[in-house]
């Protein structure tokens, strides 16, 4: 009986190690973005926006290795962070012996904006209008100011040569309304667009959302020249980063006419940003020869944007005249840093 207890030793800790051998690794993923947070196992598709920092997070359970996408050794549980400069997949995989499990996400680059435009002074059915790219759908969700009570959740739209349009099928009270634009609702982190819809009255230019720290300047891209009657000419090319972690909200910019030009000689305004995701109009309403540009942007986290502004010309033009629009202010509730004012272009007028 010299062997007895070897084989007690045996018999006992077979079953354990068995059942040791029988776990499996786990894991789970966490993604944060400027949109919010969001956690799963296995595989997630999320949205995210160009140049937009992201934070990876990974854990696991009864693993003894990990690996990432390159197949580099890594922690078994850690977080990395990512500048999101094109769509792209990252993988991680945990293994226990012959035993593994992988967890992953692909990050898609999506960006969505809604006209100016359509959201103040709207009717009480309004068309509300927009930009999107990187998402084939989009979704509408409005909502009180007060209580975050949803009134209105369109159906899926179509994104169509990057413009989508929906008309509110039931009517609102004039207010001032919460609005958000998603993107597919198969893919988690997929909002993509905050602002204020006015029903019957204007949107107050600070209405939006996010504070941040902008800088600004203006691109010497243009050289001026002349222009005539009924012409559309760029008088701005303006660069806006963001350079806080948070969101930053820019409500529009006042331009200031400091040529000789009488002010009648511009009818309206346009701007677009270099995405083109947001596009604002605006009648040119002078007063004390400043006018001001909505253009109701959110910028994200690390973003930078160039919006183009151009004025259009009415028909009687006073020959030789100088049309010189700096932008004087931008409208935001972030903390600033400019040389202001910024110093637009030059152009003449002619009367033909």
């Amino acid at each position: 009986m010299k062997y007895a207890p070897l084989l007690l030793i045996l018999l006992i800790s077979v079953p354990f190690g068995a059942d040791a051998a029988s776990k499996r690794p786990s894991c789970e993923l966490t993604v944060t973005s400027s949109h919010g947070e969001t956690s799963f196992s296995k595989k997630a598709t999320v949205f995210a926006t160009q140049g937009e920092t992201i934070t990876l997070a990974w854990e696991s359970e009864n693993a003894t290795s990990a690996k990432d996408s390159d197949g580099e050794s890594i922690s078994r549980s850690g977080s990395r962070s990512i500048t999101v400069t094109d769509d792209e997949s990252y993988t991680y995989t945990f293994n226990t012996g012959s035993k593994k499990v992988s967890c992953s996400v692909n990050v898609l680059i999506a960006e969505g904006a809604f006209d100016s435009s359509s959201l103040s002074n709207a009717s009480a059915k309004p068309t509300v209008t927009g930009t999107a790219e990187g998402t084939k759908i989009v979704r509408v969700v409005i909502s009180e100011k007060e209580g975050n009570h949803i009134v209105f959740t369109s159906k899926d739209i179509r994104v169509k040569r990057g413009e989508w349009s929906v008309k509110l099928n039931k009517s609102l009270d004039n207010d001032t309304y919460d609005i958000s634009l998603y993107g597919d609702k198969r893919y988690k982190l997929n909002k993509l667009a905050d602002g204020t819809l006015g029903i019957g009255t204007k949107v107050s230019a600070s209405a939006g959302t996010g504070t941040g720290s902008l800088s600004a300047s203006m691109l010497p891209l243009l050289s001026g020249g002349s222009a005539g009657p009924y012409g559309s000419v760029p008088v701005a090319y303006l660069k806006v980063t963001n350079t806080s972690p948070s969101v930053a909200f820019l409500a529009g910019v006042t331009l200031k006419q400091n040529g000789s030009a009488n002010v009648s000689s511009v009818t309206s305004f346009s701007t677009v940003d270099d995405k083109a995701l947001n596009r604002s109009s605006a009648i040119a309403n002078f007063r004390n020869n400043v006018a001001y540009i909505p253009l109701n942007a959110s910028i994200l986290a690390g973003q930078t944007r160039i919006y183009s502004i151009k004025a259009q010309l009415g028909q009687n033009l006073a020959p030789g005249a100088s049309l010189i629009l700096d932008v004087q202010s931008l409208d935001t509730k972030s903390s600033l840093n400019a040389s202001l004012p910024l110093r637009g272009v030059t152009w003449v007028l002619r009367g033909y």
